[in-house]
């Protein structure tokens, strides 16, 4: 065994106190090995059934190494015993694990041959720990999955290595790394030694399944990053919204066929994109990003922690049952969070006191649309305070409206819950700090196109009983309406002409009278696309801001249509959604 007189053995309730967690460094010079051992029993169970399963871990572990020729061939596996030790006293091997004695604290320690090792509660580990399947040369990469007990990714150490002959070489340290041309061919490792203050545990090593690659040689966001290779100026701040396209809505083999038959598979892959996303959302430096479809694990796992050092970040599930959501993110330097909100907007409106006078008006009509009141459409707030000029203050608003079938009054109904709950946000803030200067920003995948009542709502403030779109009878296959600023690439499903679509002819629903008192603009105005499939092209993304209070500096040119449609449409081997993000530096008026 190694030389260590009191190495750790860390245990941890889980999975809602039924279950014990076990997990050490195995350290032993006479077989010739240093690896991490885990196990997990019932807490019902025997501490000798616990000890079984340690030994029988450890057993396999010296196997193959013995079986890769790497332990010593004349070492007995059979010798490897273990046992636990109370006040220096052998525990019962009948001790339930629920009863151990630690748990009172009772001093405790386990002895695996000849080798004690300290009992340390909660102490930190790393549950799994997995690399993307695809590396690709000068996209960062981080681990696909890594879930922690009791640590996280700032209080870890991380090793990175590479191996093409020979043995593995440290080429870099934390928690993501660039690969180079020099790892092309080669497989890379990462370790991890998780940490809580002083306490270190068990180092958890993994390995590519597969070897560093050449990707394209040109990506079209880095383009864009020209525009911002340095930091908003002072006094500005620069925002960016993008819908990043959720894994469940390309991943299944369905979806893909339908949707993206133009781009290939291996480019639809959350493990390819991720990379993508990654480099072209770094590279855009921006101060407060707004994100929709954006799967939970990506946020946790990858998001999260890769963007932890520069920023903090918000979450909004969409509803219960789907595993998309919206996220905001806020540079830490920049913005200090004085509050935030996450709401459903259906909900919101059928239970908030202050939406009562809204949830009259619309009663009697979306009470005829039971697919409204169902519908799981979210809104994320973010009040953001200033760090360099303390008396400013921006609402950041973050929403990504029903798609189709669903006509544009479907739309125009969300985002006038989405503004009357804004508002009073807004009015709660001015009271509860009249000293600020307040500007306002929603923005989003609207689903709707600049020819729409959406785009009209937003913009002009209101839209009346008697506006065109109350009377809209067939419902366009088309995220939103059929104007100059779509193009579609195909024949239109309507309502009607497919009775098994389930989209119903509207005959009864009466105008409604909108309204609300945001001055606000489009900051990148109309473009013709920020969608570009093979089925739809148009404008369905804004950043809407507050004329009255905020100026634009600049906006981030979008991509030529030539670039888009290069590989026929997006997402693409070069673009890793089928939007595009919108960028935009802004200051206070």
């Amino acid at each position: 065994m190694t030389d260590n007189e009191n190495p750790n053995v860390f245990f941890s309730r889980i999975k809602e106190d039924k279950y014990l967690l076990v997990c050490f460094q195995f350290q032993s010079e006479s077989f010739k090995i240093d690896d991490y051992c885990s196990v997990v029993a019932k807490l019902t169970t025997t501490a000798d059934y616990l000890l079984n399963k340690i030994v029988i871990c450890i057993t396999n572990k010296v196997k193959e190494l013995k079986d890769a020729g790497g332990a010593l061939g004349d070492v007995d596996v059979e010798s490897i015993s273990a046992k636990f030790y109370s006040n220096d006293c052998p525990v019962s091997a009948d001790c339930l694990c629920m009863d151990l004695p630690f748990w009172v604290g009772d001093e405790m320690h386990l002895r695996i041959g000849s080798v004690r090792y300290n009992i340390v509660l909660n102490g930190p580990c790393v549950d799994e720990i997995i690399l993307p399947r695809v590396i690709i040369v000068g996209f960062p990469i981080s681990p696909f999955t890594f879930k922690t007990s009791y640590t996280n990714v700032g209080d870890c150490d991380f090793l990175w290595y590479r191996k093409k002959q020979g043995d593995f070489e440290l080429i870099g340290n934390g928690y993501s790394y660039t690969p180079t041309t020099e790892d092309v061919g080669c497989i890379l490792k990462l370790i991890c030694i998780p940490g809580n203050g002083d306490l270190k545990g068990p180092k958890v090593e993994t390995e590519s399944k597969k070897c560093v690659k050449e990707g394209p040689k040109r990506f079209p966001f880095e383009d864009r990053h020209i525009f911002t290779q340095t930091a908003a100026a002072p006094g500005s701040f620069r925002i960016m919204t993008y819908n990043i396209l959720a894994d469940f809505c390309a991943g299944t083999p369905n979806i893909r066929k339908d949707r993206f038959p133009y781009c290939p598979l291996h480019a639809l892959n959350i493990n390819y994109r991720k990379q993508l996303l990654q480099k072209e959302i770094i590279g855009y430096n921006v101060d407060i990003m707004c994100l929709q479809e954006v799967d939970k694990s990506v946020y946790q796992d990858h998001l999260l922690p890769l963007l932890s050092t520069r920023y903090n970040g918000t979450f909004k599930v969409k509803g219960t049952k789907i595993t998309e959501g919206l996220a905001c993110f806020y540079d830490k330097s920049k913005f200090r969070l004085k509050e935030q909100h996450g709401i459903t907007l259906a909900h919101e409106l059928q239970i908030n006191p202050r939406l009562r006078n809204l949830w009259t008006l619309m009663k009697p009509e979306v009470e005829k649309i039971p697919r409204f009141l169902k519908a799981s459409t979210s809104l994320q707030i973010a009040v953001l305070i200033s760090q360099e000029e303390e008396d400013n203050c921006v609402i950041i608003a973050n929403t990504h409206l029903r798609s189709w079938p669903e006509p544009d009054y479907f739309r125009a109904l969300q985002a006038s819950v989405a503004l009357a709950y804004l508002q009073s946000v807004v009015g709660d803030i001015s009271k509860k700090m009249p000293e600020k200067k307040i500007a306002t920003i929603l923005c989003g995948d609207f689903n709707s196109t600049p020819d729409s009542c959406v785009y009209e709502l937003m913009v002009n403030q209101s839209i009346g009983e008697n506006h065109p779109c109350w009377s809209e009878v067939c419902r366009p296959r088309w995220p939103c309406g059929s104007g100059a600023a779509v193009r579609n690439r195909g024949t239109a499903t309507v309502a009607g002409s497919n009775p098994a679509s389930g989209m119903e002819e509207n005959k009864d629903l009466k105008g409604i009278n909108l309204s609300h008192s945001f001055n606000f603009g489009s900051a990148y105005g109309t473009p013709d696309f920020t969608n570009y499939t093979n089925d739809f092209i148009g404008c369905l993304d804004y950043i809407f801001h507050q004329k009255d209070a905020l100026q634009i500096l600049q906006v981030v040119p979008l991509p030529h249509e030539e670039e888009v449609k290069e590989h026929e449409a997006i997402p693409s081997v070069v673009f890793p959604s089928d939007h595009l993000a919108l960028i935009a530096d802004l200051c206070w008026t």
